[in-house]
């Protein structure tokens, strides 16, 4: 990534008595690399592992025979909207503030979420550095980092409608990254106004469920890709709509999928939320956790969220 200048992080949060202190700023003039804001990077390796892994597809929900499963993933928290399945791993993470409260005598202590975004791409991560407690028998710390791509305009290969694209979940404790998602869902659709894709040629199995829940959720739209030139002409496949390409995209994955049908694969949509519901929460209501972003443009994302917090 080449080296750019940086604006100023989000210096006003604290002015709102709405978003309060579980937004916190950053001076950015202080940081060279994407390194000193606290990004661990993972050996090729690793994502030579991740990438093998999807030599397979799962079956598709059935929305009559899976019923009560994706029932099950549309229930959400009676006071503050927020998706159930989400909720419960956002009160796990506060009970796990209180025991490490409770073990250092220390109740300032708040579990932090960065977002970090540059001009293209960026990051999201847990940072609960100096902890003590365990958050169970097998893991010492909650630790999960992922790597989300944005599309410069000039760039053919780009993913459609400016869509932000997930590019690795690194090894995490279990079960905490999907909070990790819901909350750059949120920014991508209410701050951005655009929508996330999948990887355009590998997705594991276990990153499949998660865009098969996603995709049968009341709260999410999904608009449909085209097949950029490029693959149009590799795969002799029609595209879409030949005259636009502002819907452009690589569908390698969304080809090995569904075959010649595929714009029927989840995989060449985007995903795009409605709401800010889990941002909301913890800046509102959670004492425990505290949400850092640090972006381009910070006026903007200080407008849009004054917006989206009145908005409901």
């Amino acid at each position: 990534m080449n080296k750019k200048d940086y604006t100023k992080l989000v210096n006003n949060w604290k002015k709102f008595n709405q978003i309060n202190e579980a937004f916190s700023s950053y001076n950015i003039k202080d940081y060279e690399e994407r390194d000193d804001f606290g990004f661990e990077d993972e050996t090729q390796s690793n994502y030579d592992i991740v990438f093998n892994k999807n030599k397979n597809f799962m079956d598709d929900f059935n929305k009559e025979k899976d019923y009560d499963k994706i029932e099950k993933f549309n229930m959400k928290d009676q006071t503050f909207g927020v998706n159930s399945k989400i909720f419960s791993i956002i009160k796990k993470l506060e009970d796990y503030v209180d025991k490490e409260r409770e073990l250092k005598q220390d109740n300032s202590i708040k579990g932090k979420i960065v977002l970090y975004e540059d001009e293209y791409d960026g990051f999201i991560k847990f940072d609960f550095s100096g902890f003590e407690s365990r958050w169970n028998e097998v893991d010492d710390l909650v630790k999960s980092t992922m790597e989300f791509e944005g599309t410069d305009p000039d760039w053919g290969q780009g993913y459609g409608k400016g869509a932000y694209r997930i590019m690795l979940t690194h090894k995490s404790t279990l079960g905490v990254s999907a909070l990790l998602f819901e909350i750059l869902l949120e920014f991508v659709s209410g701050i951005r106004g655009k929508g996330i894709c999948s990887d355009r040629s590998s997705i594991t199995i276990e990153a499949q469920k998660k865009w098969h829940i996603y995709a049968n959720r009341s709260d999410i739209e999904l608009e449909q890709l085209d097949i950029n030139k490029d693959d149009s002409e590799n795969f002799g496949l029609e595209q879409l709509t030949p005259d636009d390409v502002s819907d452009d995209t690589a569908q390698a994955i969304s080809i090995r999928h569904k075959g010649d049908e595929w714009y029927d694969s989840i995989f060449s949509k985007v995903f795009k939320k409605k709401g800010i519901q889990t941002i909301k929460y913890i800046a509102n209501n959670s004492d425990q956790l505290e949400l850092s972003i640090a972006i381009i443009n910070p006026g903007e994302l200080t407008s849009k969220i004054w917006f989206l917090i009145f908005k409901d």
